[in-house]
Order: structure tokens, then C-alpha cells, then sequence
């Protein structure tokens, strides 16, 4: 019989939210925190996409060296459903369909329309996404409650939330 219950929350999470259950667990794994080598074998849009998304995780303090694998399926599936996507966008999201009959000139005639297949495959790497999204905290779903938190672990109060030195820092007036 399987886990019950949701999935537990990651402690760098609760942590991230200020919550007293982060200090309560002492079990959980830490990976090493750093960007994660982008794969060699990726083409040039994956790599782009790749690295853009790895600055991203690291700016929000999320990213593993562990998490290149999630991070590089991610990536492959993006580029994937970017590419349909363009082909809908180019062609449209139907096709004619033609029958075995044909006109006084030779041309087979148009007997319906149908979805391209890049409809389906769209869909398909959507739903992917969206749970490569949750597991990477992607979507502003899936960071609601989280807190910013700066170089040196605490979050941010007040005026020092607007300001690189914090408040009274230098161009500010004070």
C-alpha cells in the first residue's frame, strides 16, 4: 500500500514561508545548492532555454546541482511543445481532409477538415509541463506563500524589500 496523504512540503519551502514546522524536521536530504551542468548533447534553443531557467531557480535560491535530470526533461519537453505550437501557429489547428474523388482537373476533392496532430501533441506536452512546472515551483500557483529571501536568509521587511543596500542605502536620501 502506497503513502497517504498530499505529498509532504520540501523544508526549504515551509522554511522559505516562515513556518516553525521547517525547524522541526532534521531527516530530510540537502542536496548541494548550485546550477547544474547544462547537458552537452541538448541543441542550441534547448541549451538557451535550459539556462535560462536554471538562472531563474537559482535567483529564487530553489536550484540543486542534483536537479539537472528534472530540469533537463523540462527543457526537452518546452522545446517540444514550443515547436507544435509553431507549427499550429504557421498551419492552423485543422487540415483538410481529401477524398478519393476528384474534380474535372485532377485535384482530389476537400470531403471535411480535422485537427492537426500537433493539437493532440500540444495538449499532451501541456500536461507534462504543468506537472514538471509544480515540481520546479514554475507557476504562480506554486509559490504562493513563499517569502523572498536575500543572500543572507532572512526575508526582506519593510523599505529594505525596494532597496539593493537596504534602507537608507546610498541614493535614497538618507
Amino acid at each position: 500500500m502506497g503513502k497517504r496523504g498530499p505529498k509532504p512540503t520540501p523544508t526549504k519551502v515551509l522554511e522559505m514561508r516562515g513556518s516553525w514546522r521547517a525547524s522541526a524536521r532534521s531527516d530530510e536530504p540537502q542536496p548541494e545548492p548550485g546550477k547544474p551542468q547544462c547537458p552537452s548533447w541538448m541543441s542550441a534553443e534547448q541549451k538557451r532555454v535550459y539556462r535560462r531557467l536554471a538562472r531563474g531557480l537559482q535567483d529564487m535560491g530553489v536550484l540543486a546541482k542534483i536537479d539537472r535530470d528534472v530540469l533537463t526533461r523540462y527543457t526537452v519537453t518546452f522545446v517540444q511543445w514550443m515547436d507544435a505550437e509553431k507549427v499550429l501557429n504557421d498551419k492552423g489547428p485543422t487540415q483538410n481532409v481529401y477524398g478519393k474523388a476528384v474534380d474535372e482537373d485532377g485535384t482530389p476533392l476537400v470531403i471535411g477538415t480535422t485537427d492537426r496532430p500537433e493539437v493532440a501533441r500540444s495538449l499532451a506536452l501541456g500536461n507534462m509541463l504543468n506537472k514538471l512546472e509544480a515540481k520546479l515551483g514554475l507557476s504562480p500557483a506554486d509559490r504562493v506563500g513563499l517569502k523572498a529571501v536575500g543572500k543572507t536568509g532572512k526575508s526582506k521587511q519593510g523599505k529594505s524589500r525596494f532597496f539593493a543596500g537596504g534602507a537608507g542605502a546610498a541614493g535614497t536620501g538618507a
